[in-house]
C-alpha cells in the first residue's frame, strides 16, 4: 500500500477530513492534499510525525502492508464478500454483520437458514454501497453517510474537488460510486 492509500485508510479509520487532518499534523492544504493525492510523498520522519499527530503508531505508514480485501469476479459471477470481510469494510464485529444479515436489515445482502443454527449468507459486493465513509472521509464536501448507512453525494462536483471526487469512485472497495452527467 503506499503512503496515500495509507492516509486515505488512516483518515477513513479515524473518521476524519481531510481539514482535520490539516489541523492535527500542522501540515498547509495544499500539502496535505498533495499526499491524498499520491503526487508527493513525505520523508520517512515526516510520516513518522503526521503518523504521531494523528495518534498512530510512529511506523504506521512505515510498516509492511496488512493483507487488503479485494473483489475477483470469477466467469462473469457477481463478486462477493465474507462475512468477516464486510465486518471489516464496516468496522463492525462480525457476529452483528450475520445478525443483521438475518434480520435483513443489510440492502446488500442477506442471511438463509438452511437447517437448525445454521444459515449461508449472501453479501453482494457490486449492487449497493456498504457504508465504509471512504468517500466522506476523502471528500465530506460532496459525499455523506445518511440515515440507512450509505454513503450519497450531497453536493455538485466542482472544479476544486473533481481529482479527490475521482479518488473516491477509484477507490471505493465495492465500485459503488459511479460519475452521472446531469
Amino acid at each position: 500500500m503506499t503512503f496515500s492509500e495509507k492516509l486515505k485508510k488512516a483518515m477513513q479509520d479515524l473518521n476524519i477530513n481531510q481539514a482535520q487532518v490539516v489541523g492535527l499534523t500542522g501540515k498547509s492544504k495544499g500539502s496535505v492534499s498533495q499526499y491524498i493525492s499520491g503526487k508527493q510523498i513525505p520523508s520517512e520522519k515526516v510520516q513518522c510525525d503526521i503518523a504521531v499527530s494523528l495518534g498512530l503508531e510512529p511506523d504506521y505508514f512505515t510498516k509492511a502492508d496488512e493483507s487488503i480485501i479485494t473483489l475477483s469476479p470469477k466467469n462473469g459471477e457477481i463478486p462477493k464478500l465474507s462475512v468477516d470481510d464486510a465486518a471489516k469494510l464496516l468496522h463492525m464485529n462480525h457476529n452483528t454483520v450475520r445478525k443483521g444479515l438475518q434480520q435483513g436489515v443489510f440492502p446488500w445482502g442477506y442471511g438463509i437458514q438452511t437447517s437448525g443454527n445454521r444459515w449461508v449468507y449472501f453479501i453482494n459486493a457490486t449492487e449497493v454501497c456498504i457504508g465504509c465513509g471512504m468517500c466522506e472521509g476523502l471528500c465530506p464536501e460532496v459525499f455523506r453517510i445518511n440515515d440507512s448507512g450509505q454513503a450519497e453525494s450531497y453536493e455538485s462536483v466542482s472544479e476544486e474537488n473533481q481529482e479527490i471526487v475521482q479518488e473516491a469512485v477509484d477507490g471505493c472497495p465495492v465500485a459503488a460510486i459511479e460519475w452521472v452527467e446531469n
